[in-house]
């Protein structure tokens, strides 16, 4: 593995399978307008199976290839880094597809590019991977390729929402 760029932590590449999910949306206004949910009591994060993809291949790995491991800050729990996922991407304009899975789902479709983001959690790290392509006109994928300026704008402000969260934590 390389280290390539440092944001204060480490960027690994490698590859994991690709596999194409759909699911429901849940909009940005959706969001907003929902009744906030009452905080869950902190839980360690459960132990991660295998995911299952399409075609029955099983995988330790989210679809994709990782392009980003962050360390949890230690007062932060799973609620709390999933808080911090949830409205960094809502601040970065990025639909929310799953939420209370693991790996959370983001998606953003925008100028010629659909950028599909896992975001696997534990205790210690939060790992995401990028199954990405660029489209054509029609919406059809064309090749894989990961817009890293989206995703270094999306980690930085995750990076943000999670120390805010490690001070307001007790």
């Amino acid at each position: 593995m390389k280290p390539s760029r440092r944001l204060g932590l480490h960027l690994i590449s490698s590859l994991a399978i690709a596999a194409i999910f759909t699911a429901p949306l849940l909009r940005a206004d959706d969001a907003a307008t929902a009744a906030p949910a009452p905080a869950p009591t902190p839980a360690p994060a459960p132990a991660l199976g295998p995911i299952v993809a399409p075609g029955g291949i099983a995988s330790e790995n989210p679809p994709g290839e990782i392009v980003q491991t962050l360390l949890v800050p230690a007062k932060v729990d799973e609620a709390g880094v999933r808080r911090a996922v949830v409205n960094a991407s809502l601040d970065r304009d990025w639909t929310v597809v799953s939420a209370k899975d693991n790996p959370m789902v983001l998606k953003r479709v925008r100028g010629g590019h659909e950028a599909n983001l896992f975001i696997k959690i534990s205790a210690t790290e939060i790992q995401i991977f990028s199954d990405s392509y660029t489209i054509n006109g029609k919406g059809e994928r064309q090749k894989r390729s990961t817009p890293t300026s989206w995703v270094k704008a999306l980690i930085k402000v995750m990076l943000a929402k999670l120390n805010t969260e490690s001070l307001t934590m007790h």
